[in-house]
């Protein structure tokens, strides 16, 4: 799967599910140990990953997809 990035205006996603319905879960980590943030969403039945760190985010979908 071959991710492409697009700036997007903020997204308010809280979408909070009981670990029970949880499939697995991604670790990632910082090569400089700072803040790092990695989400994904859905959004129209297809998801898309949301990453950054601090206050600058990107979100990624496969190329083509956008509405």
């Amino acid at each position: 799967m071959t991710l492409y990035a697009q700036a997007l205006s903020p997204v308010h996603y809280s979408t909070l599910q009981p670990i029970e319905e949880t499939d697995f879960v991604v670790s990632t980590c910082k090569a400089n140990g700072e803040a790092a943030h990695l989400s994904c969403i859905e959004v129209d039945g297809e998801y898309v990953l949301c990453g950054g760190s601090k206050n600058v985010h990107l979100l990624f979908k496969n190329k083509g997809t956008w509405h």
